[in-house]
């Protein structure tokens, strides 16, 4: 046999065994469903972020109502992380009980239909109202988020966020917190950064 020949089989068996692993099918990581969501933000222009520098919890707005369907969610917990990683992100210190901030942060999350709409009116004078119905009662409920941030030495709002969209109700807590820091993310973007 010609050695030319030969090595051209060899390169043909290669190239083959080549295309053989790159073609061997990968299962794709589960993506989230994606839910429509709407967000409302209102802030006051005359806010300097040189003004605060800490933050810390409002004692009077962390509530959360209408949401048997998840009582097994740490969502209280997921929903301050979120927040505070923001607020870091953007130069604010979480004094972490050690006093009242410069800016004190509260938020309150309804998943009760009747509740949610009037709660966030109340919190920021501002409805997201999605113009959407759940899409299957089984497996989503739809909710509010409401995020106000004060000026704890004027009581002055100086950030106040509404989000109104779709919990996923069978959803693992890891992916439960991508999506909620991702809300949060979104309700926060438009206050100024210390940094």
């Amino acid at each position: 046999m010609n050695t030319g020949y030969r090595f051209g089989w060899m390169i043909v068996a290669a190239a083959m065994a080549i295309l053989s692993v790159a073609c061997t099918q990968q299962k794709a990581a589960p993506q989230l469903q994606a839910t429509p969501f709407s967000v409302v933000s209102t802030g006051d222009s005359n806010f300097k972020p040189s003004q605060a520098s800490t933050f810390s919890w409002s004692r009077s707005m962390q509530e959360l109502t209408g949401v048997p369907r998840l009582h097994d969610v740490p969502l209280r917990d997921m929903l301050k992380d979120s927040i505070a990683a923001n607020m870091n992100a953007k130069g604010y210190r979480n004094l972490e009980g050690q006093g009242t901030g410069d800016l004190v942060v509260g938020y309150s999350v309804s998943l009760s239909d009747a509740e949610m709409t009037s709660d966030a009116a109340r919190r920021s004078g501002v409805i997201p109202s999605l113009n959407f119905s759940t899409p299957d009662t089984e497996k989503f409920e739809k909710g509010t988020i409401v995020i106000e941030v004060r000026q704890s030495s004027t009581a002055i709002v100086v950030w106040r966020s509404a989000l109104q969209g779709f919990s996923i109700i069978d959803l693992d807590d890891a992916e439960r917190r991508k999506r909620l820091d991702g809300m949060v993310q979104r309700m926060l973007s438009g206050l100024p950064a210390k940094n």
